[in-house]
């Protein structure tokens, strides 16, 4: 994940290697057509990567805008070498999912820092859910985060210890900085700069912070039935800047009635079912031991600072949330072998 900072161009940020197509383009400032002061820049066409608006404009309500936005730039600048060890605070703490103690503890501790900011904070009976309470008004908005994460795999592929919290090579590097302990704290800096600059609000926000997201989501369920859900909402859990819908998701249990099954003695793969192991390995009988790596299918233009290599997506080749891949038929191959 790279290091919280302000862009100072204003433009959407690039993705390393990404060539942003010059034919998109915007047909100027917004604001131009009603606009005293507007020129003929403000109407011209720009790309569609560099924002505009606001910078040659005179409307009142622009200046205003673009005024409380670098005064939020300048905050969030200010704050952050704070936000940065906050982050990796919460990193050190080992709640992978299912580990009660360790999530309990990074909430709380979560919880204790909003409170240090001077806001009021809820948690269900149950202790699984914390609320973060900024402003009022009749509709509330939801961010929705969570202090649980996925289990590390195979350590050896880790560039960097999982649950260090390091900063190197201008990313924060560990397991849960990007899913969703990062993003979690950004938001509470973000509701912080808001509070502290006195900007006004006509709705109540609530970052609700839950410890159950990479399993069965028990945590909204508790949550839902103590609390009303907010009326809309987003969760900082992707890449920036949003998406507005996402596949549906399943598990799925996959049963072999194989004749030869039986001298399968092990097949281990895998420490959860929503991640993709980076490791599996099979026992047959009177065989050695199968030991298949994963490998990249899929090259990323950036750094994964949560996942074990930092410039690739990897799948492998056989167990939970795997597909089947010419490793599955070599183990087939050798059981078939075997059996003969």
């Amino acid at each position: 994940m790279p290091i919280p900072g302000v862009n100072k161009n204003r433009k959407r940020e690039v993705l390393q290697g990404e060539t942003p197509n010059a034919s998109i383009e915007i047909a100027g400032c917004k604001f131009a057509s009603r606009c005293p002061e507007a020129s003929e820049q403000c109407f011209e066409k720009q790309p569609v990567l560099e924002e505009i608006e606001g910078t040659f404009c005179g409307l009142p309500e622009v200046r205003e805008a673009r005024s409380m936005r670098n005064k939020i730039d300048s905050y969030i600048k200010a704050k952050r070498s704070e936000m940065i060890e906050d982050i990796l605070e919460l990193i050190r703490i080992k709640s992978i999912n299912g580990c009660a103690a360790e999530n309990t503890e990074a909430l709380n501790l979560f919880l204790q820092k909003a409170e240090a900011m001077g806001f009021k904070t809820m948690k269900t009976s149950t202790g699984d859910v914390g609320i973060v309470e900024l402003g009022s008004g009749d509709q509330t908005l939801g961010i929705l985060v969570h202090m649980d994460v996925v289990g590390i795999g195979d350590t050896d592929k880790w560039t960097y210890p999982p649950f260090e919290g390091r900063v190197a090579k201008g990313f924060l590097w560990g397991r849960g900085v990007v899913d969703d302990k990062g993003p979690a704290v950004m938001c509470l800096y973000a509701l912080k700069a808001i509070k502290e600059l006195e900007i006004p609000l006509n709705k109540r926000v609530w970052l609700i912070v839950g410890t159950s997201e990479e399993a069965e989501w028990t945590d909204i369920a508790s949550f839902k039935k103590e609390f009303p859900v907010p009326d809309f909402g987003f969760s900082p859990d992707g890449d920036f800047p949003i998406y507005n819908s996402e596949k549906g998701y399943c598990d799925v249990q996959m049963r072999f009635m194989e004749p030869c099954i039986d001298i399968l003695e092990k097949l281990d793969s895998g420490d959860s079912p929503n991640t993709i192991p980076s490791r599996a390995e099979v026992k047959i009988r009177n065989q050695e031991n199968l030991v298949f790596h994963g490998f990249p299918v899929t090259a990323r233009r950036r750094p994964l600072a949560s996942t074990p290599s930092p410039k690739w997506r990897w799948s492998w080749a056989i167990g939970q949330s795997s597909t089947l891949s010419v490793s599955s038929t070599i183990f087939w191959q050798r059981i078939i072998t075997a059996k003969n």
